[in-house]
């Protein structure tokens, strides 16, 4: 007579295929959350918006408080510095001047940062566009 082992070592069909998408969503996850992660280049640029509207801001405050009109191109930021509605003049995250120009060629006021390159061209980030770019 034979004996049949009840118990055999191993992974059956199913708690494979379990196993199997287990890994799958887990890979599926990691790569959507480093997906995810910006880049130094994409932050720079986050923090050079964020400097625009706080820019565009003080210019606000300034022509309401002090009922004037916006600063002149020859004024510049450098008024809001004095006027103490700008604690320093800011530079852009890539060491460079935030542009100024009153009246505006694509806005009222022009508000922007040349980028990396320091000069206007199709990198800068603008203040007139939402989204933060415009090609000129």
């Amino acid at each position: 007579m034979t004996t049949y082992k009840k118990h055999l070592a191993g992974f059956s069909l199913i708690e494979g295929m379990v196993i199997l998408l287990f890994i799958f969503i887990s890979a599926l996850l990691v790569g959507h959350f480093i997906d995810k992660v910006p880049t130094a280049h994409e932050l720079k640029e986050a923090k050079a918006r964020q400097e625009l509207r706080l820019i565009k801001n003080a210019v606000g405050a300034y022509t309401l408080d002090l009922n004037e009109p916006a600063p002149t191109t020859t004024q510049g930021i450098a008024i809001l510095v004095d006027k103490g509605y700008l604690s320093t003049v800011l530079l852009d995250p890539w060491g460079h001047a935030y542009q100024y120009k009153n009246p505006g060629t694509y806005d009222l006021i022009d508000y922007w940062s040349q980028g990396p390159d320091g000069i206007d061209s199709d990198d800068d980030i603008v203040g007139w566009d939402p989204y933060g770019s415009y090609v000129r």
